[in-house]
């Protein structure tokens, strides 16, 4: 009886123990799954938030894909830009130095082979006095008709008009002195006022030389005076038609150059100095070429400059995403290895709680087991 009093006590000794286990077993499942829920709960945060992160990165790569679109855009534009800049530039010189040779021919007389150049240089020089102005630099004639004003004008383009108050007879004793070449002079004074300046008897395509000039004021009278009755046509054949109504001292010019006078001379041939006339022209329409050329460059330094600000703009937004970028990539990283961690920890949890259960089970075996012992009265 006392052995098996002994037994007794024993199992009911163990019987405690793994009830006790399992009341402990019972409060760590209980503190797991406090703990689980808790580190779940984190999880779920942890990884919305590397979501969101991610996402951010996402929208970040597409930015900078876009900000390095418009900047090699923008860039494509400046090169473009620059290469206009450099072909103006390469024109407004070459326009620039086409007005330095008409300028130069001009102030040398280039081209004129009369007594008028030997006038102008003795006059700049002081060795002349007086006042003495080119018939070529008062009139413009339009490019249509240079070959033929310059062909009935001749020699007289190279003309010299002397000023009102200066005498004649002053540049004539020069001429005679200095043995210079004949020139041509209109005097002002000189000018019969009342020359017949009616209207033409033609009709059809016939215009008057004085009307299709330029003439700078106040040398007008005396330069239509010069011109009176003298009439461009369109070629020989309109000349042959109208020489019988053509006035006594008049002429008839063809685009070409012929002249046919009304006493039945005709002059024909290439005019070589219908360069002076249209020199005036060719450097007028230069000066507004060239204006337009420099305004053009300067349009389009003014759109370089506001294309580099851009292009500054953008590498710097460029720049700032990029530094946006990277945080968001470290603050991916740190989220991975917090989210890492949390799902070793709650699998960590899982393993134990589920340890936990088997021993509960184990546990409770062997209790049920010593139960029935006890009832059966065995070891």
């Amino acid at each position: 009886q006392v052995q098996i009093r002994i037994q007794k006590d024993e199992i009911e000794k163990r019987i405690a123990i793994h009830q006790k286990n399992i009341l402990d077993l019972g409060g760590s499942r209980k503190q797991d799954h406090k703990e689980l829920e808790k580190l779940e709960t984190e999880l779920e945060q942890q990884k919305n938030l590397l979501m969101h992160e991610k996402e951010k990165a996402i929208q970040s790569d597409l930015k900078i894909q876009d900000f390095e679109q418009l900047i090699k855009t923008r860039y494509e534009n400046i090169k473009r830009t620059r290469m206009e800049i450099s072909q103006l530039e390469a024109a407004r010189l070459s326009k620039q130095a086409q007005l330095e040779v008409i300028e130069n021919a001009e102030q040398t007389l280039s081209g004129f082979t009369s007594g008028s150049k030997n006038l102008i240089l003795a006059a700049k020089s002081g060795r002349l006095s007086g006042k003495y102005i080119l018939l070529i630099s008062q009139i413009k004639t339009p490019i249509e008709y240079e070959t033929a004003v310059a062909a009935v004008l001749g020699d007289l383009l190279e003309s010299l008009i002397i000023d009102e108050k200066d005498d004649p007879e002053k540049v004539f004793s020069f001429i005679e002195e200095s043995k210079s070449e004949r020139a041509a002079l209109l005097v002002p004074t000189w000018v019969n006022k009342t020359q017949n300046h009616g209207n033409y008897p033609f009709e059809g395509d016939v215009v008057a030389v004085k009307d299709v000039l330029s003439i700078n004021e106040p040398y007008q009278a005396v330069v239509r005076t010069l011109l009176n009755n003298v009439f461009i046509v369109k070629d020989r054949k309109v000349c042959r038609e109208l020489l019988p109504k053509l006035p006594a001292n008049a002429k008839l010019v063809t685009l070409k150059g012929e002249v046919f006078n009304s006493n039945g001379l005709v002059i024909a041939g290439k005019e070589a100095r219908v360069k002076n006339i249209s020199r005036t022209r060719e450097k007028e329409e230069l000066i507004q070429s060239l204006q337009k050329t420099v305004a053009a460059c300067q349009l389009s330094q003014k759109q370089l400059d506001g294309e580099e600000k851009q292009l500054e703009a953008l590498e710097n937004d460029l720049r700032a995403e990029k530094q946006g970028r990277d945080t968001v990539q470290h603050r991916i990283i740190e989220l991975t290895d917090r989210v890492n961690e949390l799902t070793t920890k709650v699998a960590q949890i899982h393993s134990r709680l589920e340890w936990i259960d088997s021993q509960e089970s184990d546990l409770k075996e062997q209790i049920k087991l010593y139960l029935h012992l006890l009832q059966m009265g065995l070891l």
